[in-house]
């Protein structure tokens, strides 16, 4: 029976062949979309599920609708959302900057993305380090970490 259904399909695409690469692209178009949709959801969904206690951490921004860009929220809500809410553990800034330049000796990295926050950080979120205590880091200015992506 399913050979027989087959053949129909195949005989019928011979003879509407433009049809049956009508359907056929379309489908394909869809699989496509829902995939990409897919994956976007996946990856909102999971963004912060490497760090420990990740249904425990927030982050709040600030959306510019009319010009479609994303911004990080004032310093001075950080220090309201505190006071204000005794339910809030720890908090911390991260503010980025693609406009430096690193240099190391007679070597520039102009392509370098730096990220400005506190001591608190490192606290929030558990990253790997291969030396040196996560606690103590970021205590005095003019300290920095390197990761070795």
């Amino acid at each position: 029976m399913l050979r027989n259904y087959l053949t129909l399909a195949f005989r019928l695409m011979r003879r509407q062949w433009t049809y049956a690469f009508i359907n056929i692209f379309g489908l394909a178009v869809g699989i496509a979309c829902s995939l990409v949709i897919l994956l976007y959801v996946v990856g909102e969904w999971s963004y912060e599920s490497g760090f420990d206690k990740a249904d425990r951490i927030y982050r709040i921004g600030t959306s510019f609708f009319n010009l479609g860009k994303w911004a990080p929220a004032q310093e001075e809500l950080l220090v309201v959302l505190t006071a204000e809410y005794a339910g809030i553990e720890a908090a911390t800034r991260v503010n980025e900057d693609r406009q430096t330049l690193l240099q190391v000796g007679t070597r520039a990295f102009p392509d370098s993305r730096v990220l400005y926050t506190d001591s608190v950080f490192f606290r929030i979120f558990n990253f790997g380090f291969l030396t040196g205590d996560p606690n103590h880091v970021l205590s005095r200015p003019q300290e920095m970490v390197v990761t070795e992506e």
